[in-house]
């Protein structure tokens, strides 16, 4: 230990002689250390550290498989089929979003994002209230009491966190509920719910039938099923079992389930979704960066090392063995490593709290992410490897120090050994770093084929207004139509509205049923062959407010009453293949075997519904006044800022019905922004690494060059006295880092290559092989190792003859 704290006080010593030197080493390195560390505490929290459950069986998200989507919620007979027939599974429940307007009596409500669940759903976590109970099966079934479980953030900003919650009755939709739980704030971490409500269909249990409607009627799909596996059974096991029980609801249901194949998932895979393989090629860029930094300072220390070839020579031949050289250089360079890492550490903490601000809110976790024990170990065993890996072949080279020669050399400096090495590391800087900004020019060139999609709508300018209808309060379609009627025709009169409407799926905002529908002429589907078409419900001046094209046809207008015949209409990508060659004006659909044909009376165009990389889905459209719904979004088009509009549209509602809130009031512009903002978070913080290194490399041939114009003075000086032009040592020095750049291209463009399929799937209308992006990453490249060695270049060239050849 004394030995150890000698070597480190004499390495504190030399790099306190060289603060220029060591402000370098250690920024170099921090940078490094710092962006792994920033991006490694992300990943901990999001992919790493076990969810906060009872340990035992995996929790597991189970989806369809269909043709319209790879993992789409299922009907609720599907889900009491799979909780009937399934051993797999120490508890199965189901999970359904909902919004809720909650208040006391008297008082105005508020709106909360919620889940309707079965009572079990809390089984499967294992986590218990903090206050009160959970929702239970022999208590709150349908047509009991309402209960309703608060999460920690309401029960803290709505109740004043009051311990005597528990009981409380609320109107929730305008229902009465009772309060019977509060859940701790870990729980709601991971939906970020903030209240839990018994779902209606809740009642069956294994060994009961569930309502006929709910037997026959399998083609409402909006339940995801979440469960708990028992102890010892494997994912795969689960997942045969209820492929098998799928198959078997296929022969028992032909139409309505046979496009349906189940599918499981782990929770966390669920939850993350595509930010998962994003964050780890994000863990791979920033350990390019650091290896960047590794390569700079081995650079700096080969340098350093050269000049100090005399000072080891004497300590050697003082009788210092070569080891002990070692193991001093090895010092210095992990005390480098160990304030890179403390500056690290802080440049760390302030990219995790620039990353919480401005990350994309569909990450999951991202508020849990702090620089925990596992990250500073992850920090430290960083700062050592680096330190390592950067002073490893400056140690070896000291091992092998001539000691005649490098004492002969005096004060001279020394020979330019090791300028192979020097060069080597700069092309593996320049190949990394081509390779981050081919990745970040991908990911540059992927978001712009993605902002040149149209969404099929023009989003700027349109206000939308989430209005949950009361049922107890509007029991029946006719009232239900009345007060929307009433609201479009004040909403209709504000200054500079354009057009208003209503629908039950705003794009990129709630989400849409979607299920088989039977077109007339065509012969009963057979299993597999039904169309699966999104379901939507439409009031108003709808598709004008939206700017949504008609095509063909006519929109809804008053000649679609409930007493008129029914009407639907179709979007373009289903009129072609429904009626391909034909006018689909007039033809039937249907969206129910038990419901009435409907009339296409027109053809709109197509929409992204849930974002733009995904293609159009199959979409129809009923009339408001035929297919009265208690919840939906009022869009208004307004000339001007919408915002302007938002206090006005409450007195409106208000003015309608005192306890009627609005749920949410968004920009469709801010919705639509809101899809990207996953994609942008990405290309920006890819882009930001890649000028990293860039930065980085440009440091690295700058600094090789630099140091080769030293080491060739005498040799510049006597081409110059001989006449050479200063052009043509410009062009000397130019030509050696265009050789490093062209090896490090080299390099660069192979490890794209090979690694460019992980890419792949984070890309939009492009592939990892783009020319384009990589023609410019070797552009950008080779600017900068022109501007990087000019000034060396210039340095050369500037050289006097006489003076170079009187200090030789």
């Amino acid at each position: 230990m004394d030995t150890i704290a000698a070597d480190l006080r004499f390495a504190a010593r030399l790099l306190w002689k060289s603060p220029a030197f060591a402000a370098v080493a250690v920024l170099t390195l921090a940078l490094g250390i710092g962006a792994n560390t920033a991006i490694f505490s992300v990943v901990d929290s999001v992919l790493l550290r076990p969810l906060p459950f009872r340990p035992g069986g995996e929790v597991v998200v189970l989806g369809e498989q269909k043709p319209c989507c790879d993992f789409a919620p299922t009907a609720p007979a599907n889900l009491l089929d799979y909780q009937r027939y399934s051993g797999s599974f120490e508890q199965l429940a189901g999970i359904n979003p909902t919004d809720c307007a909650i208040s006391r009596r008297g008082g105005e409500p508020t709106w909360l994002q919620g889940l309707q669940v079965t009572p079990n759903y809390f089984a499967v976590f294992g986590i218990p209230a903090q206050l009160g109970r959970t929702l239970a099966a022999a208590i709150d079934r349908p047509g009991a009491p309402g209960a309703v479980v608060l999460g920690d953030a309401a029960w803290r900003r709505h109740f004043g966190a009051d311990p005597g919650v528990v009981g409380t009755v609320v109107l929730l939709n305008g229902r009465p509920h009772t309060i019977v739980g509060v859940m701790p704030r870990r729980f709601s971490l991971l939906s970020r719910s903030e209240l839990w409500v018994a779902s209606p269909f809740a009642a069956p249990t294994p060994d009961s039938d569930p309502a006929g409607q709910l037997v026959s009627h399998r083609d409402d799909n909006y339940i995801r099923p979440i469960g708990r596996l028992r102890a010892g059974v494997s994912l795969e096991q689960a997942r045969s079992e209820l492929i098998a029980i799928s198959r078997r609801l296929t022969q028992a249901f032909p139409v309505d389930n046979a496009k349906k194949v189940a599918r499981l998932r782990p929770l966390r895979d669920w939850m993350v979704g595509r930010a998962g393989p994003a964050l780890w090629m994000l863990l791979g860029a920033v350990g390019l960066i650091l290896l960047i930094a590794c390569a700079n300072l081995a650079n700096l220390l080969l340098a350093r090392g050269t000049v100090r070839r005399r000072e080891m020579a004497l300590r050697a031949s003082l009788g210092a063995g070569r080891l002990r050289l070692v193991r001093q250089l090895l010092t210095e360079t992990v005390l480098l490593g160990m304030l890179g890492g403390a500056l690290g550490l802080v440049l760390a903490a302030l990219g995790v709290h620039l990353l919480t601000v401005f990350q994309p809110g569909d990450l999951p976790r991202l508020g849990e992410v702090r620089i925990n024990p596992e990250v500073l170990l992850f920090t430290l065993a960083a700062s050592l490897v680096a330190a390592l890996l950067a002073g490893l072949a400056p140690a070896l080279r000291a091992m092998r120090v001539d000691l005649g020669a490098a004492l002969k050399e005096g004060g001279r400096g020394s020979s330019g050994g090791g300028q192979g090495l020097r060069r080597g590391l700069v092309v593996a800087e320049i190949g990394m770093s081509l390779a981050l900004l081919i990745g970040a020019g991908l990911l540059i060139r992927s978001f712009a084929k993605l902002l040149a999609v149209s969404p099929g709508f023009e989003p700027a300018g349109v206000l939308a207004a989430d209005l949950p209808l009361a049922q107890d309060r509007y029991p029946t379609g006719q009232q239900v139509i009345a007060w929307t009627d009433q609201l479009l025709r004040r909403v209709a009169a504000l200054p500079g509205v354009m057009a208003a409407g209503t629908v039950d799926a705003v794009p990129f905002g709630n989400a849409s049923t979607d299920g088989d529908i039977a077109i007339a002429g065509w012969p009963k589907p057979r299993a597999g062959e039904g169309i699966d078409a999104q379901r939507r419900i439409a009031g108003g001046d709808y598709f004008r407010a939206m700017r949504i094209p008609l095509l063909r046809g006519r929109a809804f207008d008053g000649r679609d009453t409930a007493s008129s015949a029914p009407v639907v209409i179709v979007n373009e990508s289903l009129a072609r293949y429904a009626w391909p060659g034909q006018d689909p004006i007039g033809k039937r659909l249907r969206w129910e075997d038990a419901e009435p044909w409907l009339t296409v009376v027109g053809v709109v165009g197509n929409l992204h519904m849930f974002s733009l990389d995904e293609k159009p889905t199959l979409d129809t459209y009923r009339p408001l006044r035929q297919r009265p719904i208690h919840a939906f979004t009022l869009v208004v088009r307004r000339a001007g800022d919408p915002l302007a509009l938002a206090a006005q549209l409450r007195q409106e509602v208000l003015g309608l019905d005192r306890e009627q809130p609005i749920a949410r009031l968004d920009l469709l512009s801010a919705k639509l922004d809101a899809s990207l903002a996953q994609r942008r978070f990405q290309m920006l913080l890819i882009g930001s690494l890649a000028l990293l290194a860039l930065a980085l490399a440009s440091v690295g041939v700058y600094g090789v060059m630099s140091y080769a114009v030293v080491q060739r003075t005498q040799e510049i000086g006597v081409r110059l006295a001989l006449g050479a032009p200063r052009r043509q040592v410009v062009a000397l020095v130019l030509r050696g880092a265009m050789k490093m750049t062209a090896l490090g291209i080299g390099a660069g463009i192979a490890g794209s290559l090979i690694f460019g399929r992980w890419v792949d799937a984070l890309l939009y209308g492009i592939h990892s092989r783009d020319l384009v992006v990589y023609a410019l990453g070797c552009g950008v490249l080779v600017a900068m190792a022109l501007v990087a060695a000019y000034l060396p270049a210039r340095r050369a060239s500037a050289i006097d003859p006489a003076v170079s050849l009187r200090a030789e």
